[in-house]
């Protein structure tokens, strides 16, 4: 049986992984404090790099640059290594007015956009330089059971189960349910076409924050208190336009979302309700 290393295991994307491949593959994982070098000791045939400082710029260097260099040095030390995969953010793009294609440029914003881009840079490189296979993703918005709670998805469902007042903030997602997400990441996982090759998970579809709000009030038949509000706090991150281009990956991968954006809300709403949230 095949391995693989999963960094950030604890987190939303990471434990998702980790639940799915544990079906099909010996998995390890390295968390927050962990010696890296112990990389070495599992030997893994895959690693899969999720660990990344969403929230604190004063850290974001140190775990998205210089920690992604020190886990691709050592990975150039692995001598049953199939594929190095970076995750990284379609953040990265900046702000674009049309469906975003991996071979547009990435002019990041802000400094965790900056830094995701730094180790999609770096895993490519070190791929070319080492002959090593490597590969970056770049889901989209991801959501499902296990999302940390102060997003926007399980916010919703708070609001509606326990009939808060709500402020709907401006912007636009592409939203992706995170087994779809998952799928892609194993078909990444085996695919050694090209080092360094970018493939981007979305729908192809995009919503506002309204608009989900509003299959949330569908669903559960009526309706709770709620105001329109700039994002002022988090001005320069949403965009009018925030969507995947996604005809890379299934013509590469022969990968398509399998949940409607309805559909995965539908799941995700009868996840919580069936009392398993973690």
């Amino acid at each position: 049986m095949k391995k693989v290393l999963i960094t950030g295991a604890r987190g939303f994307v990471g434990s998702a992984l980790v639940n799915n491949l544990k079906k099909d593959y010996e998995v390890v994982c390295i968390n927050r404090g962990d010696d890296l070098i112990t990389i070495l000791d599992h030997n893994p045939n895959y690693v899969i790099h999720c660990a990344a400082e969403i929230y604190k710029p004063e850290f974001m260097f140190d775990t998205n640059v210089a920690m992604t260099y020190d886990i691709l040095s050592i990975c150039t030390k692995l001598p049953n290594l199939d594929n190095f995969v970076y995750i990284g953010s379609s953040s990265e793009y900046g702000r674009k007015n049309n469906p975003i294609e991996e071979s547009d440029n990435l002019e990041p914003e802000t400094m965790y956009e900056g830094t995701k881009a730094c180790g999609s840079m770096l895993t490519k490189v070190f791929g070319k330089t080492y002959g090593m296979m490597t590969s970056i993703v770049r889901p989209f918005s991801l959501y499902g059971p296990n999302e940390p709670t102060h997003k926007f998805i399980p916010l919703l469902y708070k609001c509606f189960t326990d009939d808060l007042s709500l402020k709907i903030g401006s912007g636009v997602h592409d939203w992706l349910y995170i087994d779809d997400f998952v799928d892609g990441v194993k078909l990444v996982m085996k695919n050694n076409d090209k080092i360094g090759e970018a493939y981007h998970f979305g729908t192809g579809v995009q919503y506002t924050n309204l608009d989900l709000y509003n299959l949330f009030e569908l669903y559960f038949d009526y309706t709770i208190d709620y105001s329109l509000v700039e994002n002022i706090e988090t001005a320069g991150v949403d965009s009018e336009s925030w969507v995947a281009n996604i005809k890379k990956a299934y013509t590469k991968l022969g990968w398509l979302p399998k949940y409607t954006l309805e559909e995965g809300i539908e799941k995700y709403i009868q996840y919580r309700e069936s009392g398993n949230v973690r």
